[in-house]
């Protein structure tokens, strides 16, 4: 069984610092700021959301530890992360967790470094819009 809790802003920071340290891929190889630290990899994404309007930081636990993570801003999927346990059955987490939070249809984006994320959003929505760096899809229930 997956909680999800909304987190306050004073703990977002540690959260990602322990998410990131457990995917040593996504700090080498995906994120924005790889190679790098996941340190680095979670100040970047902190300094990315933590001054967005209208945002939530939701985590998701699993057998009582912090197992994912996502941002909403209204209308948009703003970040998120599944560890390796969550990510075997990622589109059912989606569809039971995220989903659920935002009305018919949404946006994600994220940055087109991160070939895994843009692999798994093209799976389970339309693109939408992209440039050098980012990539957004829109997302149908």
């Amino acid at each position: 069984m997956i909680i999800m809790n909304v987190i306050g802003s004073d703990k977002w920071l540690k959260i990602l610092e322990d998410l990131y340290e457990s995917d040593e891929d996504l700090c080498n190889i995906y994120h924005i700021e790889a190679p790098a630290t996941s340190k680095v990899c979670a100040s970047r994404t902190f300094d990315d959301i933590k001054n967005l309007y209208d945002f939530s930081f939701y985590v998701l636990i699993k057998e009582g530890r912090i197992s994912g993570w996502f941002g909403r801003e209204p209308d948009h999927l703003t970040g998120f992360f599944l560890d390796k346990g969550l990510r075997k059955n990622s589109k059912d987490v989606f569809k039971s967790y995220i989903f659920p939070k935002f009305g018919d249809e949404f946006l994600s984006s994220v940055y087109k470094k991160n070939s895994r994320a843009v692999s798994f959003l093209k799976k389970i929505g339309e693109p939408y819009a992209e440039n050098n760096v980012i990539f957004t899809v829109k997302i149908s229930k």
